[in-house]
């Protein structure tokens, strides 16, 4: 059954993107939060956008396999069911060491309030936009918004108060 295929083929190319642009999702999630109920900034769930995508993927290519080696096509659903199943849990787990793989590098967000910033994309009034900061020898971009909602252009001086998620809050210095 194509069908099968096409799935595969669709989570496989959403997956890909999810991967490759990565910080567009991470910014949606910080931005507007999951709608699973995750708390923001804790790593993906069962309902993320990477393993929904890891499922279909799974779940087309092996379904796709069964259904070529001559099973019913409902029969063949079932080892794809498995195997996505068991796809969106490795991406998963996957997910969730490169996370914390990540939090556990050379310094956490905690310390980096109180620095000074770049304000290196401008912040609307009531929107976000992008600081810089040089760290521990390490230069870190970060999606931000203000304390107050206030804007920022370019190169203005700001320093870091707090973070959401992974957003950092921001107040002119």
């Amino acid at each position: 059954m194509y069908i099968f295929l096409a799935i595969g083929i669709i989570g496989f190319i959403i997956l890909l993107v999810s991967f490759i642009f990565g910080e567009i999702t991470d910014f949606a999630q910080d931005t507007i939060g999951d709608v699973t109920g995750n708390e923001v900034g804790h790593g993906p769930g069962p309902f993320s956008l990477r393993s929904i995508a890891a499922f279909t993927t799974g779940f087309g290519f092996v379904g796709y396999i069964f259904s070529e080696l001559g099973w019913d096509p409902l029969q063949a659903a079932l080892p794809g069911l498995l195997f996505g199943a068991l796809m969106s849990l490795l991406s998963i787990v996957l997910v969730k060491a490169l996370i914390k793989q990540q939090a556990s590098g050379s310094f956490g967000l905690s310390e980096l309030v109180g620095k000074p910033v770049d304000i290196s994309t401008p912040i609307p009034q009531g929107g976000v936009g992008a600081v810089t900061l040089v760290f521990k020898e390490s230069s870190q971009t970060f999606i931000a918004r203000t304390k107050d909602g206030s804007p920022l252009e370019a190169g203005a001086p700001a320093k870091i108060t707090n973070f959401q998620g992974r957003t950092a809050i921001v107040e002119k210095i």
